[in-house]
């Protein structure tokens, strides 16, 4: 499927045209992440209930770690002046050029402080570096996956991303000194690059079922930290991003196939280079562990850490880091 070349007024007044009919475009089949939660704890309430309250849950030790896992990178680029919503432009996606990396095999672990048999608190430090080209577009509602299907899906129907659907006219309005170039372009949409490496210091906390005194199911908890951040990103803009329908791994143990997307006669709008300290947060969860006098075993350990964004002088573009780490397993040998 080929597209037809867009003269510049041809692709403002089709925005304009068709703006009713991607307000239509909807994420189908929510879960509401309120309910799960909701869910857990009163199973988890339930297991604590009926726990033996005789026994002493071990707590876990410091030692060196050796992991399997991998993280998937949902770094994003925002406007963050103060006068204006923060506007995403540029953002990970699932199904158009997601990339994994496997993990750093080998980390340190800090001792545990137990609140009680079913609760506790550890000390985390993490050292991630991230790299990544032609990141998505951010659409203005809906996924990629929606628009894919819209398209047809089959193999081989390459197309161009309809700049209209993305927040390429917020974008204009927050950042006029670039309308110029835009307005120049018949298809224009915006993208990134970026390379930056974050060392983050935190606390988490957390609770879990203790089946034994040495044996935990279901961790799940929450961490707060500062991270320091040192790299650089450049906002790109597009004419047009395309998106190649024929599948391909991009890398990590347990990546899915996603669609490639090349942001085509880029032009290097702006670099923003970052050095500086940001808050972060973090999500984790455990399905089980086993503490032992000489070793650790987790299986299936989930963090989700992330920042609130870094931000540049008058132009004020943030760059919100956002994982997803996933280790299939991971042993500690403690000292």
């Amino acid at each position: 499927m080929k597209s037809r070349s867009l003269l510049p007024h041809d692709s403002h007044l089709k925005c304009s045209i068709n703006h009713h009919e991607r307000a239509d475009i909807k994420i189908s089949k929510q879960i509401k992440p309120l309910s799960i939660i909701s869910l857990y704890l009163a199973l988890l309430m339930v297991f604590l209930v009926t726990s033996c309250a005789s026994s002493s849950t071990k707590p876990r030790g410091e030692g060196i770690g050796f992991r399997l896992g991998t993280t998937n990178n949902k770094t994003l680029i925002k406007t963050t002046k103060k006068d204006s919503d923060a506007t995403t432009h540029a953002a990970a996606d699932q199904d158009v050029q997601s990339q994994d990396s496997f993990r750093f095999p080998v980390f340190y672990q800090f001792d545990e402080t137990l609140l009680g048999n079913w609760a506790g608190g550890t000390t985390i430090l993490d050292i991630s570096q991230q790299t990544k080209e032609n990141t998505p577009p951010a659409l203005k509602s809906g996924t990629y996956g929606d628009i894919i299907s819209q398209k047809g899906g089959e193999i081989g129907d390459d197309f161009d991303l309809d700049g209209c659907l993305t927040n390429i006219d917020a974008f204009k309005t927050e950042h006029p000194i670039y309308t110029t170039k835009i307005d120049a372009a018949s298809n224009p949409s915006i993208s990134a690059d970026y390379k930056f490496t974050s060392l983050t210091l935190g606390y988490n906390v957390y609770v879990f079922y203790p089946s034994s005194p040495n044996h935990r199911w279901a961790t799940v908890g929450v961490g707060l930290g500062a991270a320091y951040i040192n790299g650089s990103f450049i906002v790109l803009l597009c004419d047009p991003y395309h998106i190649r329908l024929t599948k391909e791994q991009v890398g990590g143990l347990m990546s899915m196939p996603t669609y490639p997307g090349e942001c085509r006669k880029k032009q290097k709008l702006t670099t923003v280079n970052i050095n500086s300290f940001d808050l972060s947060t973090s999500i984790l969860f455990k399905i089980y562990q086993y503490v032992g006098d000489e070793w650790e075993i987790s299986v299936v350990d989930v963090l989700s850490p992330g920042t609130r964004g870094t931000v540049r002088g008058e132009e004020a573009f943030g760059l919100f880091q956002h994982e997803f780490q996933l280790d299939v397993i991971n042993a500690v040998m403690r000292w």
